[in-house]
């Protein structure tokens, strides 16, 4: 989440059962709000939301409790099931009656207003499905603005100019997520009593081969919190590739993996894992294999002059590495690359009756299917870029490491 504020509002959420209903029309009704049955269901799904997203705050131990509140009209297009003009009037409802507070308003490029939730809509405790989120959206390029320090663009394409651009490649897919959300919806995967059964494919720079990664209210959750969770009843796994990133630049570059202590692609580097896998972060993201400072964070947390000899080291331990290019071979065409990999996987994994749930670079699932998941995603790993990956197992009891091969194509 941005640092502004502890989750951003969308209203993708609706009452699990009857008595999350009843506590929903109750609010609805001490905020005053009189409406027709159609614009009643739509006031259901804006507080389920709220709730919903109250309850994510403070399983994240939050203190500022803190909502960020889009004033961007591409953000609520993507709801139609709501609208922009519902989900002002609510929000102008609780903030007359005390239920949010400003933190921070929107001014210059900022979009987005913060408001302080009061303590009031956490003790409003209730069970939310998940199941209308829009499955695609198409981020415009970000354009750094070096004076300031900022970036403008990165705001969501409306679907009509999606469509006017793209065409039949939008609708193959919004049906390829659809599809899945169909299926989700089924055999749902249930957290903490919220069942989640949608996701949206987020891609970026404004094109459908860039980014692409699939988000859901589960994405956000702490791994504790997720390994908690249910299928159909059963207790989920989580199934992580090992530097997925690391891993596909060196298949897709022709280069061979360096061997590596436990499966582990940061371990290479006599240095702080974490800083390695930060340093590894930010050379994919500029695109640029001379970068030669770290990011603030990079500094803060690592020191100054730290990042060019990790960095060196890279370079040699991974020669792809210096194949980097921004715009066409850097972190958001990877993400693209890994996107479709993990994708290939759910989908293979539903013909043979497998319920799987996307977490960017890794696969929920069945804890008793976890070993059949993960030898198909090695598989479509390997197809795509000729390399069979690590992977580490959570949720059996303990953690599982399963070595991939390294012989690059």
């Amino acid at each position: 989440m941005t640092r502004e504020a502890d989750i951003i509002y969308e209203p993708t959420f609706a009452p699990a059962d009857h008595v999350s209903r009843e506590i929903v029309l109750a609010f609805a009704k001490e905020l005053g709000l009189s409406s027709t049955p159609k614009k009643t269901e739509k006031v259901v799904v804006i507080l389920s939301s709220l709730l919903w997203a109250a309850q994510r705050i403070r399983s994240g131990s939050s203190i500022a409790n803190l909502i960020g509140w889009s004033h961007d009209d591409h953000h609520w297009v993507e709801y139609p099931a709501v609208g922009k003009r519902p989900v002002n009037e609510v929000r102008e409802a609780l903030i007359t009656g005390g239920w949010l507070t400003l933190h921070t308003a929107a001014v210059f490029k900022r979009k987005m207003t913060v408001y302080h939730v009061s303590a009031g809509v956490f003790a409003k405790k209730g069970t939310w499905i998940q199941s209308t989120k829009p499955p695609v959206s198409i981020k415009t390029e970000k354009v750094p603005i070096y004076s300031i320090s900022a970036s403008i663009g990165g705001q969501k394409l409306t679907r009509t100019s999606a469509k006017k651009k793209f065409g039949r490649r939008l609708e193959e897919a919004e049906t390829r997520v659809s599809s899945l959300a169909e299926y989700w919806q089924k055999h749902p995967l249930t957290i903490e009593g919220n069942q989640y059964c949608s996701a949206t494919r987020v891609f970026n720079d404004g094109s459908l081969n860039r980014g692409g990664r699939l988000f859901g209210g589960w994405v956000g959750l702490p791994e504790t919190t997720r390994l908690t969770g249910t299928i159909d009843g059963d207790p989920v796994a989580e199934i992580d590739l090992r530097g997925a990133n690391l891993t596909l630049l060196t298949g897709i570059t022709g280069n061979k993996m360096p061997k590596l202590p436990c499966g582990d692609p940061y371990a290479v580097i006599d240095a702080e894992r974490e800083m390695v896998k930060q340093a590894v972060l930010e050379l994919l993201g500029s695109g640029n294999p001379k970068k030669n400072r770290g990011s603030p964070k990079f500094i803060a947390q690592f020191g100054r002059g730290e990042f060019v000899p990790v960095r060196d080291k890279l370079l040699v331990a991974y020669p792809g590495l210096k194949e980097l290019e921004k715009g066409v071979l850097d972190s958001n065409a990877l993400a693209f690359r890994e996107s479709e990999i993990v994708l290939a996987t759910i989908e293979e994994l539903k013909m043979r009756g497998i319920v799987s749930y996307p977490m960017h670079d890794a696969l929920i699932c069945k804890a008793v299917d976890a070993y059949k998941a993960a030898d198909v995603l090695q598989e479509a790993f390997q197809r795509s870029c000729g390399v069979r990956p690590s992977l580490t197992i959570q949720g059996l009891g303990r953690e599982v490491i399963i070595l991939g091969c390294y012989n690059s194509r």
